[in-house]
């Protein structure tokens, strides 16, 4: 109970009830830092992308040259691969709309699931 306490204060309840019921509360803390150092780097790709776009004239990074794109991009400061997520999968890239998003998969490693970390970007007309 007071690990629930100590998450619920320092998230917020409404995230920790976000956990499965059958989830393991020892990994509840690692998996909530796994998401959140995911959603911390699609903000840092997706930056350098909106930097590109403007500076190359409004060209989007093609969805071919992505993982490219982001290994020749960013110095990682840790021996994980920059394009790969916390849980070891490389990091999605599409274009829609005229804009872009770029995702993490989740701990689940599967495309449109709940567990997503999506991050949109559309240019403004």
């Amino acid at each position: 109970m007071l690990l629930r306490l100590t998450i619920c204060a320092a998230i917020g309840c409404g995230m920790a009830m976000m956990l499965s019921p059958g989830s393991d509360v020892l990994l509840a803390p690692v998996r909530l830092v796994q998401g959140a150092n995911s959603g911390m780097e699609l903000q840092n790709i997706a930056a350098m992308i909106i930097r590109h776009y403007y500076a190359d004239g409004g060209q989007l990074v093609p969805e071919s040259e992505f993982q490219d794109f982001v290994k020749s991009n960013f110095s990682a400061l840790t021996e994980k691969p920059v394009n790969i997520d916390s849980w070891g999968t490389p990091y999605g890239y599409r274009i829609v709309d005229g804009g872009f998003e770029v995702r993490s998969y989740g701990p689940d490693r599967t495309e449109n699931t709940p567990d997503d970390i999506v991050y949109q970007w559309r240019p403004k007309t």
